[in-house]
């Protein structure tokens, strides 16, 4: 979008970015979504393995409750207390580790993606670029984000000519 001044000519380039959506085409993105997705399967099956063998151990207590002397289901009873403090600290552990992992594959993406605006912007005379998804309307003639998406995938061969 352009302002002309009274004298006619161009005072105010601005252009609008869905960085989220960016974001979302960006390969490196892609990627490491992946790699967080796989790692969070991984925890899943593993608190799952932890989870049936609470159930087989609650089950067996109560299938020999009545069986078992006091002392001996007092003892089960702490094998099951002592199996759901490891998975909650099993699931706790995996939900940090996999939040400092996407913190920090992601930092640097979110890095990319402004550093590269930033450049088109320079590059091409805009005054001002908006994350789109903080603007209400835009005419779409004024969106760079397919543009950013083309330049961020192609990678750093691709240089900016200025408009």
């Amino acid at each position: 979008m352009s302002i002309k001044n009274s004298t006619g000519q161009e005072a105010f380039k601005l252009g609008v970015a869905d960085a989220q959506r960016v974001l979302e085409g960006y390969h490196k993105a892609i990627d490491a979504d992946k790699l967080l997705e796989a790692a969070k399967q991984r925890l899943v099956d593993k608190l799952e393995t932890r989870v049936e063998g609470i159930r087989t151990l609650e089950e067996k207590k109560t299938k020999t409750e009545l069986f078992k002397s006091e002392a001996e289901r007092a003892d089960l009873e702490q094998q099951i207390r002592l199996e759901q403090e490891v998975y909650v600290r099993e699931r706790n552990a995996g939900e940090e580790a996999l939040f400092a992992k996407q913190r920090e594959l992601m930092v640097p993406i979110l890095k990319e993606i402004e550093e590269l605006i930033i450049k088109t912007g320079e590059a091409e005379g805009y005054d001002l670029i908006l994350n789109k998804t903080a603007v209400l309307y835009v005419n779409e003639k004024h969106d760079l984000t397919d543009k950013v998406i083309e330049l961020i995938n192609a990678g750093p061969e691709l240089e900016l000519a200025p408009e």
